[in-house]
């Protein structure tokens, strides 16, 4: 198993992959089969500052299938969604074997997912988390079933109605298909499964989610956990008769309410927000 690390002083993002200055780039992990050195493109840092003291600041392609590839990400086989909302394949999509490779990142550290392409802009984007244990690659014998996930962001219905407002698959799109997240900056460290989920919903009472999970191993000197109250069980946590699930966005009042909560426990920052 592979792990990797901060390897990057400064980045200098000028437009395009073809302009991007590489030459203090160093590889460090495997995304979706592409080594870091070749694709530049998957650290959205400009510092400059000793690589010891400067946040690993990863970009990673979730909607990509890392089969055959040497990858943070789990594996999976095509891009159909999951609409059992109890089905084991929820937890990290189909078939959602382990990963070959870890990203190493600091707490407090922003790790954004790359999801080119994606074609739908009506619903919700989740970030979980869940502890694998505190060997760094303690992942690569945890499957991720049962209560151990947390959010640590999460974004629906932004502003607008339910069928013609801004959702936040939509500001996804808007941002070059990228969603930001920020690991927790007071967690404890150890190895993590980190877990994007969209939730599309512009199938009548069917509501689609695709997940993907990617292999971390957080840096920390703190040793934050959440509470009882944050915690999920994954599957577990939708249910299929939850009305903010089984809905038609189409017909009224659906179509005209102006908010709509994400289900499940709230989000877990730390102390330190």
């Amino acid at each position: 198993m592979g792990t990797a690390g901060c390897g990057i002083i400064r980045l200098q993002a000028t437009g395009d992959l073809g302009k991007y200055n590489t030459s203090e780039c160093r590889p460090v992990a495997f995304m979706n089969g592409f080594k870091l050195d070749q694709l530049r493109l998957a650290f959205d840092l400009s510092v400059e500052a000793p690589i010891d003291k400067t946040p690993c600041n990863y970009r990673f392609f979730p909607y990509y299938p890392a089969e055959g590839q040497s990858s943070i990400q789990r594996h999976w086989i095509d891009f159909s969604p999951i609409v059992d909302s109890e089905h084991a394949t929820l937890v990290c999509n189909n078939p959602g074997s382990y990963a070959e490779e870890y990203a190493t990142i600091d707490a407090g550290a922003e790790i954004k997912a790359y999801f080119r392409g994606w074609p739908h802009d009506i619903g919700a984007v989740v970030v979980w988390i869940a502890y694998c244990g505190p060997e760094p690659t303690a992942c690569s014998s945890f499957n991720g079933t049962g209560r151990h996930w947390f959010k640590i962001d999460q974004a629906s219905l932004l502003s607008g109605t339910v069928r013609d407002g801004v959702w936040a698959q939509k500001r996804l799109i808007a941002d070059n298909y990228t969603w930001t997240a920020t690991i927790p900056e007071r967690l404890k460290g150890g190895a993590y499964l980190i877990r994007h989920e969209l939730i599309s919903l512009h199938v009548p009472f069917t509501p689609e989610f695709y997940p993907e999970c990617a292999h971390l191993n957080v840096v920390s000197s703190w040793d934050e956990t959440p509470g009882e109250e944050y915690l999920a069980s994954i599957p577990g946590v939708w249910s299929k008769d939850d009305p903010e699930l089984h809905l038609n966005i189409y017909e009224e009042p659906t179509s005209n309410r102006t908010e709509w909560a994400v289900p499940g426990p709230p989000v877990w920052r730390g102390s330190g927000e």
